[in-house]
C-alpha cells in the first residue's frame, strides 16, 4: 500500500500480524516471501504449513539492506546489501554469497535455491553451483544482448530489463514461449514486469508454460 502497510489475508501465519507498517518492498515466490522495512530490517516467512515459519534476522547480520527477495522454496531468501554484496538464508542461517565476487546492482532469485544478478556493468551472472530445474536458463543468458538494468525470474523462465526500458527474456523453447518473448521484447518500455513459469513436467508437450504482466507507461 502507499503508506508503507503490507495487510495479510487467507489463512493465519503464526507469529505474524494481520498488517505489517513500514514496509518499503515486498516479494512471494513458491512457499517463500520477505518484506523489506523501511528501517532496513527484514521479516521473513514461509507460506506453507510447516513450523516455525517466521524468521526476523538481528540487522547486524544484514547489513544494509536494499532489495530482498525471495527463494521459490520455503526457508530460502536473499537480499542485495548497498555495498553491492548478497547475502541469502538457508536453514535460517544469514550468510554472503560468494559466488558473486564483484558487486552487483540486481538480483532475482530462480529454482532451486539459485539466483540471477546483474553487475555493475550490466552482465547477467549466477551464484555458485546452482541446481537450476531449467537448464536452457543458463544456455540461453542473453549477455551479448545487453547492457541490462534490472532481471525478473518466473522460477523456469527469466527476463532483463534494457536501459530504454524494453525486455529480453529466456528460458524456454516452446513456441508458444517464444511468441511470448517476441512481444514483449517489440512492446518497448514497459513497467513493473511480473513473469509466472510452470514447471515442465506439469505442462503438456508443446504447451506454453509461460505467463508475463507488465505495464506499459502512458505517452
Amino acid at each position: 500500500m502507499r503508506d508503507g502497510t503490507l495487510k495479510l489475508s487467507g489463512d493465519p501465519v503464526p507469529g505474524m500480524a494481520e498488517q505489517i507498517e513500514g514496509i518499503v518492498d515486498f516479494d512471494m515466490n513458491g512457499y517463500a516471501a520477505v518484506a523489506l522495512k523501511r528501517d532496513g530490517g527484514v521479516i521473513l516467512w514461509n507460506t506453507d504449513a510447516g513450523p516455525d515459519r517466521v524468521f526476523q534476522p538481528d540487522r547486524q547480520w544484514l547489513g544494509e539492506v536494499v532489495a530482498a527477495r525471495s527463494g521459490f522454496e520455503a526457508g530460502h531468501w536473499w537480499f542485495l546489501r548497498r555495498d553491492g554484496t548478497v547475502g541469502h538464508t538457508g536453514d535460517k542461517k544469514v550468510i554472503i554469497d560468494s559466488a558473486f565476487r564483484e558487486p552487483v546492482s540486481a538480483i532475482a532469485p530462480t529454482r532451486v535455491w539459485a539466483c540471477f544478478a546483474l553487475t555493475l556493468d550490466g552482465q547477467i551472472i549466477h551464484s555458485e553451483n546452482p541446481n537450476f530445474t531449467n537448464p536452457l536458463l543458463l544456455e540461453q543468458i542473453p549477455n551479448d544482448r545487453g547492457p541490462f538494468i534490472d532481471l525478473r525470474c518466473g522460477g523456469d523462465c527469466a527476463a532483463a530489463q534494457r536501459p530504454d526500458g524494453s525486455w529480453v527474456a529466456w528460458g524456454s523453447d516452446r513456441e508458444k514461449d517464444l511468441a511470448l518473448f517476441r512481444e514483449l521484447e517489440t512492446a518497448g518500455h514497459v513497467r513493473d514486469l511480473r513473469i509466472k513459469g510452470v514447471e515442465g513436467d506439469r505442462v503438456k508437450d508443446g504447451a506454453g508454460n509461460l505467463v508475463i504482466i507488465g505495464i506499459r507507461p502512458e505517452a
